[in-house]
């Protein structure tokens, strides 16, 4: 198990250099299919672990735990660096990206932003 999880890890590794090549959004629809079909593979490989402690349920949950997280902080960043590719190479409202990111609410994108790069779109945008 060990050895296929080392493989996802450099698939995945692999997908996240793809997506941050200059072209990848005019193929979004394509990785977004290969993101699906690791996530899919990742999914299979958890349900395959068996449990090697006394508290099997304590370890399922820890490891449901980190896995989200994991999926969490992977999505964040594509949300993020997608933000910013856009913010920078186009003149594009920032409400019209928000939208395109899958923001109903500019405020929220707004926060989102903050949050993960410690300012707003627009002063990304200007620095």
């Amino acid at each position: 198990t060990e050895e296929i999880a080392q493989l996802y890890r450099n698939a995945f590794s692999l997908l996240i250099r793809a997506y941050a090549l200059p072209n990848t959004l005019d193929n979004k629809e394509i990785l977004k299919s290969i993101f699906t079909i690791f996530f899919q593979g990742v999914g299979e490989l958890y349900k395959r672990c068996k449990p090697t402690t006394n508290e099997p349920i304590k370890r399922e949950h820890e490891l449901y735990r980190q896995f989200i997280q994991l999926l969490l902080a992977i999505i964040t960043g594509i949300i993020v660096m997608n933000a910013k590719a856009q913010l920078k190479s186009t003149r594009l409202p920032v409400k019209e990206i928000a939208f395109s990111l899958g923001f109903n609410n500019l405020s929220f994108f707004n926060k989102y932003f903050r949050k993960h790069v410690q300012m707003t779109p627009q002063e990304y945008r200007e620095c």
